[in-house]
């Protein structure tokens, strides 16, 4: 099985200029652990996760209302690409950043994320 076949049909996404709040209200609208940060070039800028809230937001005092997504996300961002096998993004996923648990894909414009649990629910 190839790996954009794995991905998450429509990926959530927020614009750079979004507050950490509107990214963590995606997140939960979702059911899902990070949104990719789209810059005005419709490019991944960043990417903001759980573990963003937890270590950047939440001990912090800062207001997720009053900041910019882009203060608080993750770059740079992995990326895998259409020739990336489900082995290699799980290699790299277990080998990168303390075993990351999305990789993010842009493809045609589109952005994808390949996820830990859906590479184990397809072994």
């Amino acid at each position: 099985m190839k790996i954009l076949e794995m991905c998450d049909s429509e990926a959530a996404t927020v614009p750079v200029e979004a507050s950490a709040e509107r990214a963590i209200q995606t997140m939960l609208d979702r059911h899902v652990g990070a949104v990719a940060v789209i810059d005005e070039k419709q490019r991944v800028a960043g990417i903001f996760t759980e573990r963003d809230v937890l270590r950047r937001l939440s001990l912090s005092h800062h207001d997720p209302r009053k900041i910019s997504v882009q203060e608080v996300m993750t770059t740079p961002v992995e990326m895998a690409t259409r020739a990336t096998t489900a082995a290699e993004a799980l290699a790299t996923m277990i080998e990168r950043h303390y075993g990351i648990c999305q990789l993010s894909m842009m493809t045609d414009g589109c952005w994808a994320c390949f996820r830990f649990a859906t590479c184990c629910r397809h072994r």
